[in-house]
């Protein structure tokens, strides 16, 4: 129910508007709904509301991929691996990125540092 999930989202960030992750589950929801530029909007104020998550930058990517912004996708890839470099859903993410700009190389060598991570 994404109506009542957007709305405890919502009541959390009353209580503490500084919930980054509430700010990304509220573009989420806004994504589902396929109103992907009110989601990018909450993705920015969870990116906003907190720099060193690698997440936040992570999912940001994806969504600016599909809204056709190929440049602060690859920003945010590259923001989200620098923050933590050690995160292999980070890797994965920039792989799957790079394969879908036609660069199959760079996204074997991404997906190969993430199962490096994981072992």
């Amino acid at each position: 129910n994404l109506d009542l999930g957007e709305k405890y989202y919502r009541e959390a960030l009353a209580v503490n508007p500084n919930c980054a992750r509430c700010y990304l589950n509220i573009g989420v929801i806004f994504s589902l709904r396929e109103n992907n530029n009110k989601a990018l909007e909450y993705f920015d104020k969870a990116v906003n509301t907190d720099t060193t998550d690698a997440t936040l930058y992570s999912e940001r990517a994806k969504l600016k991929k599909m809204l056709g912004d190929n440049l602060g996708a690859l920003y945010d890839h590259n923001k989200a691996i620098a923050i933590d470099p050690n995160n292999y859903e980070c890797y994965i993410q920039r792989g799957i990125y790079n394969s879908s700009v036609g660069y199959p190389l760079l996204a074997i060598f991404r997906l190969n540092k993430s199962n490096r991570i994981i072992s």
